[in-house]
C-alpha cells in the first residue's frame, strides 16, 4: 500500500502525538488517518485497541477500517486484524455512543440510551415547535399573530428550513426570507423565538 503524498499530506503522517486532519472532501484525510494508523501500530508500538479514529461518515469510517486491515495483510500481521474491531474507529455518534454505554451510569445517563434515527428526531423536532408555537401564542404577540397568519406546518416548515441553515452555517435569512415571504422583522423575530424554545 503505497501512496503518493502531498507536503501537506506528509506533515499530518509525520506529526507525533494527537493529531486532528481537517481538509476539504476528496483531500485524502482518509488516506493520511489510514497511514497514521499504521505507522502508530507498526512502527511506533501503539496498541492498536487504543487508536481512536473519528471521522463524519460511516463510508469514511468503514474504508478507514478497511484500509487498515489490508495494510496489515499486506504486512502479515495477522494477529493485530484480529484487534482490529477493539479499536475505535467510527463518527463522532459512534465514539459518544461507545462512551456512554460505557461510562454513562458515572454521568447519571442510562447506558441504554439510543441514539435517535432521522425519522424520529424529525418527528420530535416537529413536536418541540408545535409545543413551542402554542406556549409562545399564550405571551408574545408577534408568535400570536404569525400563527393567525400562517398555519404550524408552515411555521414548522420554515423553522426546521432555517435551522438546517444554520447547521451548515449558511444565513438563515439569507435562504428563508426569500422564499417563504418573511419580511417583517417581527415574524424573523417570532420565528427565532420558537426555534429557541423548541430546542431548548
Amino acid at each position: 500500500m503505497t501512496f503518493q503524498l502531498t507536503p501537506n499530506q506528509q506533515a499530518a503522517l509525520e506529526v507525533d502525538g494527537d493529531v486532528m486532519v481537517t481538509a476539504a472532501a476528496g483531500s485524502g484525510k482518509t488516506r493520511v488517518l489510514t497511514m497514521r494508523i499504521l505507522r502508530a501500530v507498526l512502527e511506533q508500538g501503539a496498541d492498536l485497541r487504543h487508536v481512536v479514529a473519528v471521522t463524519y461518515t460511516r463510508r469514511a469510517a468503514d474504508e478507514i477500517r478497511m484500509r487498515v486491515a489490508a495494510g496489515l495483510q499486506e504486512r502479515g500481521r495477522f494477529d493485530l486484524i484480529a484487534l482490529l474491531d477493539q479499536a475505535t474507529i467510527g463518527t463522532i455518534h459512534n465514539l459518544c455512543g461507545r462512551i456512554v454505554r460505557r461510562h454513562g451510569a458515572l454521568l447519571g445517563i442510562d447506558p441504554g440510551v439510543r441514539m435517535l434515527d432521522e425519522t424520529t428526531c424529525r418527528w420530535e423536532l416537529r413536536q418541540a415547535i408545535r409545543w413551542a408555537c402554542s406556549e409562545l401564542a399564550t405571551v408574545d404577540s408577534d408568535v400570536a399573530m404569525l400563527r393567525s397568519r400562517w398555519r404550524d406546518d408552515r411555521i414548522e416548515s420554515i423553522i426546521i428550513a432555517a435551522h438546517s441553515a444554520s447547521q451548515q452555517r449558511v444565513d438563515p435569512r439569507v435562504t428563508c426570507v426569500p422564499q417563504h415571504g418573511l419580511a417583517e422583522d417581527s415574524d424573523l423575530g417570532a420565528l427565532d423565538r420558537i426555534m429557541q424554545a423548541a430546542l431548548a
